[in-house]
């Protein structure tokens, strides 16, 4: 059963593999640990019998949350799971009164465009060559609340 829930330090081991395993650069158990310690960040965790099969991470800032991180474990995709934290934070970004919610993500990766794009995402921008290890272009997508 799929539980949503905040991330704790117990958490990390099972990201930083998580990280490894979804990103050209993962972020290190040391980055992670300080999103723990921060007062802007706010992360979730899907997980089933303790095992993390997902998580995601936003930044507040004044009334604007920006989404740091998204990922799903490759054999978990196209399951909900992604949709699920991504209504997680958004709820919370309601909770918290902010006005937005914003986002960048790879111009070539269809399935979170579409993802996003039906929790309600509208393309505001390009950041060309914002990737460094291809040099795609980032789409930067917004979500008003």
């Amino acid at each position: 059963m799929l539980e949503i829930v905040k991330m704790k330090k117990e958490h990390i081991s099972q990201i930083v593999a998580l990280e490894k395993e979804c990103f050209k650069d993962p972020w290190s158990e040391n980055m992670l640990i300080s999103e723990l310690e921060s007062k802007i960040a706010h992360y979730f965790v899907a997980q089933n019998e303790g095992c993390v099969l997902g998580y995601i991470g936003m930044y507040v800032t004044a009334d604007i949350a920006n989404i740091t991180n998204v990922a799903v474990k490759k054999e978990n995709r196209r399951c909900g799971i992604a949709g699920s934290l991504l209504k997680t934070l958004i709820n919370e970004a309601k909770e918290q009164k902010l006005c937005f919610v914003t986002l960048e993500v790879r111009a070539g990766n269809s399935p979170a465009i579409a993802l996003y794009t039906q929790m309600g995402f509208k393309e505001e921008g390009r950041r060309k060559g914002y990737y460094r290890d291809n040099n795609e272009d980032a789409l930067i997508m917004t979500l008003n609340i």
